[in-house]
């Protein structure tokens, strides 16, 4: 399984990040990237972002994720992120916050959708609070880039 870090939890199951993954199997990029881990990606991603973050002089993230496009299920408000459905307000700050320091990374969205089926099983009684997006990473020299590159020379 692949989790925000390395671990055995107490069931047994073994957790590992996704850099050690990606090591195992002796793959240094990954093409497209699909997370669906119902409200664990903030903690997933974050700790790849704290992998992969390199400031410049100026503090800017200079750092490159190693995946060309990443396509995952964003929770605003979750039972995983907070159990208070009272913490709207300090759930769509962390909501802010992680999308943004996916953005300084370079990741920039080109599609999203509310997951409609969210909306039709919501226990909370409001299901718009889940969406999915896609992003292309503008950084590295991928595969996705080269492409766009070209055909924008034509």
């Amino acid at each position: 399984h692949v989790g925000a870090k390395d671990e055995i939890d107490d069931s047994g199951k073994v957790w590992k990040s996704l850099p050690v993954v990606m090591k195992e199997l002796e793959h240094d990029w990954i093409d497209i990237l699909k997370i669906d881990i119902e409200g664990s990606e903030y903690d997933v991603l974050n700790s790849l972002m704290d992998v992969y973050e390199k400031k410049d002089e100026q503090g800017n993230n200079m750092g490159i994720l190693p995946f060309g496009q990443l396509q995952v299920e964003i929770h605003l408000f979750s039972p995983a992120m907070d159990p208070n459905p009272e913490h709207d307000e300090k759930t769509f700050e962390r909501f802010l916050r992680f999308y943004e320091r996916l953005e300084s990374f370079g990741l920039r969205p080109f599609w999203n959708e509310l997951n409609l089926v969210a909306i039709l099983l919501s226990k909370f009684g409001d299901g718009l609070n889940v969406i999915e997006y896609s992003f292309l990473n503008t950084r590295g020299n991928h595969r996705f880039l080269q492409e766009l590159g070209s055909k924008m020379e034509e």
